[in-house]
Formats: structure tokens, sequence, C-alpha cells
């Protein structure tokens, strides 16, 4: 019979949290993969759930310098934190000859320009007049945009009666969501990307492509202080067009800061430098 030495918990979502506080309670040691990340926004559902499983853990695992910083001013010890790096940037430096290589979906096999749109957050999804704004900005932009459509996402276009309409906007591409590699490749090819998700703001870093985030916070900080990536605060259609058509005015800047600035996510090791982590310290 198995008997579990520690609990490793990604991220912060409410599976995370629920895996943290189960844990603890059991007496098994929680090591927090992905901890230290604050947008200080009291009110982002993931918050308070990263800074619980921060304070309950053994081990902290801090991407980048930022997120140590943020531990350490909260008062947890020192000798429980360790900046490691990013795995995703591991992931995607393992992963780079196959993403050059992965298949596009039908219909944007020939696109040159385009901007790579995604949308998932509940704050954007469950507001109708939201998701309109949304819709109309890219309609207006005339910007070719993919749009891999998170099954949450089209649920909500199909209940407000706007799915037909996203489908009549010439210039809006939909497509199915898509798997790692070929979603890689389409951002690391795209003239921008559009998004309110954590992860696609930081590989569009990785990958050198100028973002637009869909939100009023952000827990990738470091993007910012890059200028890599813009915040849009008020989502109206107006400032989202003017978002899309100042970052596209000023891509060649962007794309030479980002090139030109430190990679804050580490040199690809983070996965290595866990493992011998975790092995020393509960082996």
């Amino acid at each position: 019979k198995l008997s579990t030495s520690v609990c490793i918990v990604p991220g912060d979502t409410n599976s995370a949290i629920g895996s943290a506080l189960a844990s603890v309670k059991t007496k098994i040691p929680v090591i927090h993969l992905e901890s230290g990340l604050r947008s200080y926004d009291e009110f982002m559902p993931e918050e308070s759930n990263r800074k619980v499983i921060d304070h309950i853990s053994q081990l902290l695992l801090a991407p980048t310098k930022n997120a140590r910083q943020n531990l350490m001013s909260e008062g947890i010890l020192a000798k429980r934190i360790v900046l490691t790096g990013d795995t995703m940037l591991d992931l995607l430096l393992m992963e780079e000859k196959r993403i050059d290589k992965a298949k596009l979906p039908k219909g944007t096999e020939d696109l040159n320009e385009y901007m790579l749109m995604t949308l998932h957050r509940e704050e954007n999804t469950d507001d109708r007049a939201r998701l309109s704004s949304i819709l109309n900005a890219i309609r207006k932009s005339e910007i070719t945009t993919i749009f891999p459509i998170h099954p949450r996402t089209k649920e909500k276009l199909n209940k407000y009666g706007l799915l037909g309409f996203a489908r009549k906007i010439k210039n809006l591409v939909l497509i199915d969501p898509l798997e790692y590699h070929s979603m890689m490749r389409l951002l690391k090819n795209s003239m921008l990307t559009i998004t309110d998700s954590g992860g696609m703001q930081k590989e569009a870093f990785i990958v050198k492509t100028p973002c637009i985030t869909l939100r009023s916070s952000t827990e990738w900080i470091e993007t910012l202080t890059a200028k890599a990536n813009v915040l849009v605060q008020k989502l109206d259609q107006q400032t989202i067009v003017s978002t899309i058509q100042r970052v596209i005015s000023n891509r060649d800047r962007i794309v030479s800061a980002m090139k030109d600035s430190e990679n804050p996510f580490g040199n690809g090791n983070a996965s290595s430098k866990i493992v011998q982590e975790i092995q020393s310290r509960f082996s």
C-alpha cells in the first residue's frame, strides 16, 4: 500500500485550494508550484486561493523574482521559498520543434497577419454587454482574428444570442479549442494576442508576441514591467479598438524591447530544480 509523502499543488484554482487544505488537515506536507503570484485584486477569484495556499505550504516554488519577493514581504520564512523559474518555459523549449511543425486548423493555414484571441473568464463571459463590446471591437478593428472558442464561452454566446452574430463577423475566424502544439504555433506566428488568460500572457511573452489582456489586473506583473502586455481596464468597444491600434502601431518597438529584456521566467531548467528540491527535502 502506498502512502502519500507530499502533495504538489499547482496554481490557484478551487481544486488547488481544496487539495492543499485536505493535505494540511491530514498532516501531509504541501508543495505549492507557481507560488507568490499576486494581482492585488482582492475580488479576483484566484487571489484569495493563492494567498491561502502559500501560507499553509511547507515548500513554495516561486517562478519569478517578483513572486519570491511577494512571499518574503508577507512574512513567509525564506527557507521555505525556492526561486525555480517557470515550468511553462521548460515545456515550450522542450516542445519547440513539434510546435514549429504542428498542424494548423482548417482556415488558418494561409493567414499571415492576424490576432489570436482567447476568452473564458466569468467576468467577461457572464456579462452580455461586455461580450458584445468585445465582439464589436474585433469587428471594428477589421483585423483577422482567430478565436478558438472555450466551451464555457460558446455556451454563453449561444445563451445571449450572440453566437450567430459572431459567426457573421467577416474578420473573425471561429475554431474549436486546440491542442497545445497547434495553439502555440498560432500564438508564435500572430501579430498579437488578445486574451483574459493568465497562461497566455506568460506564453506570449516567452514567444515574443505582444499581448492585450482584457482584465483590470494581472498576476504576471513582469509582463507589464517589460511593456509586453497591456491591460484593458475599461472594456467598452472604443477602448478595446484604440488599444489594438496602439499595440499594432508600436509592435516592432514592443517586440524589440521583449527581445532585449531579461526573461523573468528563468532559463528552462525549472523542472529539474523542482525535482532536486523535493528529493533533498522530502526523500
